[in-house]
């Protein structure tokens, strides 16, 4: 065969062997597929016996026979002729739990052959600390069944811990399914679409936001949720039956005798009322139980006494109902002489009347009746003048010329 010839056969050799060659697929050692003991000749152990015990011990400790860990193998595990596990019709396996093992093996006429200590089917993997270095995928659930459950991201000094303390009960966290940030408490976080219960600002719990609250430390004998509150030196307590004014605002967090009461200023807030309640009607202090919210009967404007606000529902017993809270020190206005003294609440009027031939009488009824007042008017229409007499504290006579409209304004108490 010429030199020539021999490379062209040797090349084509080559490209027939690279058409059968399969690309590289990541393989793995095949774990003993099917147990057979030797002896210390190297030959099967017919008939003889395997008995296992702790580690290192000779304290004996079973071993398997299924995968699923439920029957036992006895000990010693009998061997069949061919040197291989049997229950005395058919061959076994030999299965072992997250454990230690010692194995000795005897012949059929009870003679040693060997032993072989710290036998265990859960390698390293398991028992010691590993370190991946590629990518480990995972087609099932990971379970950490430590109380305390810590998992540590990064290198360390540089590191990420992800701590879960033990929960009272099963606790679920769901992280977004959609791009988005775990917001931090110490960043700088805009929230969208977050419905607030309670929360917490600067210390102080927001119940019914929007509105103003107040945290004050509470003192014996402090104050009851849904109660009127006023301030007792620094501390707040309950409203009494005597107070007329003097309320601060309702407790509606930490009302107690320890802590720090919140209480609430202003805007939609749930108040104890010692009756029936209409919505419209103005909210006074009870009068008959301590701390609680009066309904005054009336939509008129109270004419003496602080005005916590007004009633947001209608019951026809006492209980918890909504109130739109006023500001403290909610009062009338008073009117005052020259000399500084207080006369009463204040009370305007105005209105307006056409006159004809004689006398318009203006009559002031119900709350309108002042028990001294004091009325000016004037003529809108034309430029006559407007004469005005008050016989009394419940009438108004206005005089003038031509059918004028006029216009009065009343001021008393």
């Amino acid at each position: 065969m010429s030199e020539k010839f021999s490379r062209i056969f040797f090349n084509a050799i080559l490209l027939l062997c690279a058409a059968f060659v399969h690309g590289q697929t990541p393989v793995g050692m095949a774990p003993p597929i099917h147990f057979q003991f030797l002896n210390n000749a190297g030959q099967p152990l017919a008939g003889g016996k395997i008995w296992t015990y702790q580690a290192g011990t000779t304290t004996l400790q079973n071993t398997y026979a299924d995968g699923g860990g439920v029957n036992l193998n006895p000990d010693p595990i009998p061997l069949d002729a061919t040197g291989s596990p049997s229950n005395g019709s058919v061959q076994t396996g030999i299965f072992l739990s997250n454990a230690s093992w010692k194995f000795v093996a005897f012949d059929v006429n009870n003679v040693f052959q060997w032993q072989v200590d710290n036998v265990t089917t859960y390698f390293a993997l398991l028992n010691s600390t590993n370190t991946w270095s590629a990518t480990q995928t995972f087609a099932a659930q990971i379970i950490d069944t430590l109380a305390d459950n810590q998992i540590v991201l990064g290198a360390g000094g540089n590191q990420t811990t992800l701590d879960f303390p033990p929960p009272v009960s099963g606790v679920t966290l769901h992280f977004p399914n959609t791009a988005d940030t775990i917001v931090g408490r110490a960043t700088t976080d805009t929230l969208t679409n977050k419905s607030l219960t309670q929360p917490v600002i600067n210390g102080v719990i927001e119940v019914n936001p929007p509105a103003t609250y107040v945290s004050i430390g509470n003192a014996a004998p402090g104050t009851g949720a849904g109660l009127l509150a006023k301030m007792s030196g620094t501390n707040p307590v309950t409203a009494t039956t005597a107070d007329t004014g003097g309320v601060i605002g309702l407790c509606v967090a930490g009302c107690s005798t320890t802590g720090s009461s919140t209480i609430q200023q202003n805007g939609v807030a749930s108040c104890v009322f010692d009756g029936a309640t209409s919505g419209g009607d103005y909210v006074q202090i009870s009068s008959t139980v301590a701390g609680d919210c009066h309904d005054t009967g009336s939509t008129s404007y109270p004419a003496s006494g602080q005005v916590i606000g007004r009633s947001l529902q209608s019951f026809g017993i006492g209980g918890t109902y909504f109130v739109d809270l006023f500001s403290p020190e909610s009062r009338p206005t008073t009117l005052y002489d020259t000399n500084g003294n207080a006369l009463g609440p204040a009370k305007f009027i105005k209105g307006s009347a056409t006159l004809s031939a004689g006398t318009v009488v203006v009559t002031f009824t119900g709350a309108s009746v002042f028990s001294n007042v004091l009325c000016t008017a004037n003529d809108t229409t034309g430029a006559n003048a407007v004469q005005l007499t008050i016989p009394d504290t419940a009438h108004l006579h206005l005089n003038g010329t031509g059918s004028d409209v006029i216009f009065f304004i009343c001021v008393g108490y």
